[in-house]
């Protein structure tokens, strides 16, 4: 049988659609491309704008477009903020949580080749979902194909726990939680192993890997760029917060760390960073940027910017403006 995945958002939602791909496989479902007739479709979705919402209910509409009869499964961020909403989408046959992704083959397995009791096209849609903010133990398995990617996704953390005034993701991972050190160097060299030549190392608050574990991410970017192989690191998005001396000093120093940071600024005003309660202030972006710049030589410095912010004067966007010349 034939499986489609399609994955809208963060990396975080690459790494998670190529292990259900991968426990699928085991299970001996064909995976095959999103607009290709397949058996199944299973979204990854999206909830950070209105926008993303939109191509998350889109994505259903066009698997169906493809087969009408397929069985459609919605998970990711916007499945688990708005589970009834989403059960209401025309075609729509299981909403499942983000907690219960990695059940997917099971779960797929149970719909499609139960002979005893066949699946019938058309009845109540199913919500499977988790409570995302219980305790949980927190484990990824190896990935060695990403479909359509030269370069790997390792998910070495997920959920967040700080409390920002524009985002859902705490509802929607639950609260920080880290891999242990040695699977996720076991998951790394494995996709070293098969061929990948960059690892890009991916969270949602990925700089709080092993705070709850009394460990250091730097720590942990050291013992990956030692494995064996060739290949290069390449860290997604990181807050200011959490970039120490030893992780500049690392990519400084190391051939084998991509020399770039994607830094969320959201605004260089100390009012507006309030309102939005960020964890540090314009000073601080500052100070964590320009010591990454001294230290690292052709340094790409990239930042998310949110304008409009509600209560955002004229001035405070000069000193978002001002502050990204700077």
């Amino acid at each position: 049988m034939k499986v489609a995945c399609v994955t809208l958002g963060c990396r975080t939602n690459q790494h998670d659609t190529a292990e259900m791909q991968t426990l699928l496989e085991q299970e001996g479902f064909s995976i095959v491309n999103g607009k290709e007739k397949a058996d199944a479709y299973v979204i990854n979705t999206c909830t950070v704008t209105q926008r993303s919402d939109y191509s998350s209910r889109l994505a259903v509409k066009k698997s169906l477009a493809i087969n009408p009869d397929a069985l459609v499964i919605f998970t990711g961020c916007y499945a688990q903020l708005n589970p009834q909403e989403a059960s209401k989408l025309n075609g729509l046959d299981i909403v499942l949580g983000n907690a219960d992704k990695l059940e997917i083959a099971n779960l797929i397995k149970k719909k499609l080749l139960n002979t005893s009791l066949p699946w019938v096209k058309g009845a109540d849609t199913e919500i499977i979902m988790s409570d995302i903010h219980k305790k949980r133990i927190f484990r990824t398995i190896p990935v060695q194909n990403f479909q359509g990617m030269t370069k790997a996704f390792i998910k070495v953390q997920t959920g967040c726990d700080e409390k920002c005034s524009f985002c859902t993701v705490v509802k929607a991972r639950g609260k920080s939680v880290s891999d242990a050190r040695e699977n996720i160097l076991d998951n790394v060299q494995q996709a070293v192993d098969s061929g990948f030549k960059e690892i890009t190392l991916t969270g949602i608050n990925l700089g709080t890997w092993g705070m709850d574990r009394n460990e250091t991410f730097s720590s942990l970017v050291r013992d990956i760029l030692e494995l064996s192989g060739d290949f290069r690191v390449r860290l997604s998005s990181i807050n200011p917060m959490e970039i120490d001396n030893d992780l500049i000093r690392l990519m400084a120093e190391s051939e084998k760390l991509c020399s770039h940071l994607h830094i969320p600024l959201q605004s260089g005003d100390d009012t507006t960073l309030k309102s939005m309660r960020r964890n540090y202030n314009r000073h601080q972006y500052l100070d964590v940027a320009q010591r990454a710049i001294n230290a690292i030589p052709g340094l790409g410095l990239g930042a998310d910017v949110i304008v409009g912010f509600p209560g955002e004067t004229e001035e405070a966007f000069e000193n978002t403006r001002n502050l990204i010349e700077q």
